[in-house]
């Protein structure tokens, strides 16, 4: 088997690991307690961390709190999202979908100003991969 390297791999290497943070409520309410994450996330980000992942919060200050130097949102599970998040508002930002989506979904999400969607579980059929995406992949 031959060792294949891209530009994804040799990044990887530099970049070992996502950091997930999943904040809890009162970080949206109490400027102490935000300010103070932040702190701490920003000497994290100086020591060289470029990967976070920040867990959905119904919160409505999420999305503000999110909005801190973020390039890429993944809003997982979408479907229970998909209606409620304006993502136009958000320039600056890519969002990707994600969660109990199919390829059949991604002309819908892609019109609603989504970059990309995330095709997990429904992507295997019997077994095999969806018919549907050999199709979408040799006609895009």
């Amino acid at each position: 088997m031959n060792n294949k390297e891209d530009s994804f791999s040799e990044y990887l290497k530099i970049e070992s690991f996502f950091l997930l943070i999943k904040p809890e409520d009162n970080i949206y309410s109490n400027t102490s307690i935000r300010n103070s994450f932040f702190e701490e996330l920003e000497n994290l980000v100086k020591l060289g961390l470029k990967n976070i992942e920040i867990s959905w919060s119904n919160n409505e200050n999420w999305f503000d709190f999110v909005y801190l130097n973020c390039n890429i949102i993944k809003i997982y599970p979408i479907k229970s999202k998909d209606s409620s998040i304006n993502i136009l508002n958000y320039k600056n930002i890519d969002f990707i979908a994600a969660g109990g989506l199919s390829i059949n979904d991604l002309k819908t999400y892609k019109s609603l100003g989504y970059k990309a969607v995330v095709i997990g579980d429904k992507a295997i059929k019997n077994k095999k991969f969806d018919p549907k995406i050999y199709e979408w992949l040799k006609n895009n």
